[in-house]
């Protein structure tokens, strides 16, 4: 019961980081470090994933949350909505050096759709063009 407590505030803030990805501002790519994209990036696939494997789409950006389902190795038309974490250039540069370091090393979880419809979160190693 302790577990599936802990649970219910992650959901909502994955609840909230998703309305709040919906209604923001598109933001040019050369203007993000490595790990954000603008909204909607579309042209995705699943790579690096065995193919009697599946990949895990989540209910927010970790291991933590919950799989809401799976995609299949090579799955194609996935859209990226938003990774995180988020930071501007101007934000990032701001940070202690060491605090940009363990930011660069934090995996990439980004929140995917296709077809126009939110599937969930997946880290972001397993996405390719």
């Amino acid at each position: 019961m302790t577990r599936l407590s802990n649970l219910v505030p992650l959901a909502a803030l994955a609840l909230a980081l998703s309305v709040s990805v919906a209604s923001a501002d598109r933001v040019r790519d050369h203007q993000m470090p490595r790990w954000q994209t603008s909204t909607t990036e579309s042209g995705w696939r699943v790579t690096g994933v065995a193919r009697h494997d599946m990949l895990n789409v989540r209910a927010g950006p970790s291991a933590r949350y919950p799989a809401l389902q799976q995609l299949r190795p090579r799955a194609r038309r996935l859209e990226k909505v938003a990774c995180v974490p988020t930071f501007r250039r101007r934000q990032l540069n701001q940070l202690p050096y060491r605090m940009r370091e363990r930011l660069r090393a934090m995996p990439t979880w980004c929140l995917i759709s296709r077809d126009g419809r939110q599937l969930g979160w997946v880290n972001a190693q397993f996405l390719g063009r």
